[in-house]
């Protein structure tokens, strides 16, 4: 029995969509999204994936590269091509468009006429004309769940130099930076803090500026922000006497122009102050 390609593909993408909506949705503790932090969408800007392009009759693979902004660019076995993109968030995942057009030149022979026995003068004219789009396609991209998150998936299909296809791709996901711990992770009413240590992971600290702040910021204060190495800050910390306790979000700024940033959500906690004078500690 022959299987349509437009049947495969929507059968594809019910197998790839609906398990990554059940685990957004639902975590292995059985936990509803309202009940834990959100996934990340997965973000195509500058990503290259390796695709595999399934055809009526035949199937191989091509590349697809995403560039920041709206650039598209092919690389297939019939050559190089350069489009545009555009793409939006839809739950955990991107769903994008790429087309690429394609100025044709197509030869045509018209026939001159001619007297008498000579022999018909043949010449060709060329005429340029502007095709549909040579490429017109659509997808979804995704990341995988633990331990594959590493890598990012898409699948979609449309109209591709010539033929109706259906497309599968993976790629390698670029390091994403962490925020990793806050020392001391507690700090007092009225209490100053010398040498407060903030961890990342596969951050870069040590380029360009380096910035703390808190949130909420009110009545509190650091000053002397410093990176250590580029997965390691440290500062000095204030805060106020009258400083509501509970817990705050910490973030880390920089890069060029505080470009760049991570973010520990609530992971430094304010308690009441039990102690009548004002001292400073250092971290060790």
């Amino acid at each position: 029995m022959k299987i349509s390609p437009k049947i495969l593909l929507v059968t594809l993408c019910l197998a790839f969509c609906l398990p990554a909506v059940i685990y957004s949705t639902i975590d292995n503790d059985g936990l509803m999204a309202d009940e834990r932090p959100q996934p990340q969408a997965t973000k195509i800007d500058d990503l290259t994936y390796f695709v595999l392009i399934f055809a009526e009759n035949a199937f191989y693979f091509d590349q697809f590269e995403f560039e920041a902004g709206d650039k598209f660019t092919l690389t297939s076995r019939k050559g190089d091509y350069t489009g545009t993109w555009s793409g939006v968030d839809v739950l955990n995942f991107t769903y994008f468009t790429a087309k690429v057009e394609v100025t044709e030149t197509s030869t045509t022979t018209t026939t001159a006429k001619t007297t008498g026995t000579n022999l018909a003068d043949y010449q060709s004219q060329e005429v340029e004309k502007m095709s549909d789009y040579l490429v017109n396609i659509w997808g979804f991209a995704n990341t995988f769940p633990e331990p594959l998150q590493a890598l990012g998936s898409m699948i979609g299909g449309g109209a591709y130099l010539g033929a109706d296809v259906f497309f599968l791709g993976l790629t390698a996901l670029p390091d994403v930076a962490e925020f990793g711990s806050i020392t001391p992770s507690t700090g007092m009413q009225g209490q100053k803090y010398n040498k407060v240590k903030v961890t990342g992971t596969k951050t870069t600290f040590e380029e360009g500026s380096v910035s703390i702040s808190f949130n909420p910021p009110e009545d509190i204060v650091t000053t002397g922000a410093v990176a250590k190495s580029n997965t390691e800050v440290e500062f000095d910390l204030e805060i106020k006497p009258n400083a509501a306790t509970g817990l705050r979000s910490v973030t880390v700024r920089y890069g060029t122009g505080g470009s760049k940033s991570v973010t520990g959500n609530n992971v430094f906690e304010i308690t009441l102050n039990t102690v009548t004078t004002t001292s400073t500690t250092t971290t060790p």
